[in-house]
């Protein structure tokens, strides 16, 4: 089971990934396509992996639950984005359907032009071979004791 909610979680980034290049290309918006059943391969891959109930933490705290709740929170990341990437580092399993995902995050704001690079520390809880809880965290001692293990 370890391996598999592993797998599913870089399969997961891997479609996120792919999905941010895409809108790079081809701005639109996920919550429109999800109303009018025309998710692009990528975004609806993304989306398939996520549980109907998904409760998604950020950074900043703010929490989206359901898909699109969740599609809308990064509909409006990307548009607040010039420039928007995700690159995956590592999945560690944490056991009891827990798996940890480090991911570097770079980001210039479409209005400010700011630049802005950071690591990521996602703790992604699965039910039934989906992603049912996110939370992320700033660093790895944060994310490790938020499931009560040491950092």
């Amino acid at each position: 089971m370890a391996d598999r909610n592993v797998q599913i979680v870089r399969r997961y980034f891997d479609a996120i990934m792919r999905s941010v290049d895409s809108y790079g290309k081809s701005p639109g918006s996920s919550v429109n396509s999800m109303q009018a059943g025309g998710l692009d391969g990528d975004v609806r891959h993304v989306i398939d992996h996520l549980h109907a109930d998904v409760r998604w933490r950020n950074l900043l705290g703010l929490v989206f639950e359901g898909k699109r709740d969740c599609a809308r929170a990064v509909d409006e990341l990307m548009e607040a984005s010039r420039y928007y990437s995700v690159r995956l580092h590592e999945v560690i399993d944490l056991g009891g359907n827990r798996v940890l995902a480090v991911q570097e995050v770079g980001m210039r704001g479409q209005r400010s032009g700011g630049a802005a690079a950071l690591k990521v520390f996602s703790v992604l809880t699965l039910r039934e071979g989906l992603i049912i809880e996110a939370a992320e965290y700033l660093n790895r001692a944060q994310a490790l004791e938020a499931v009560g293990l040491a950092g």
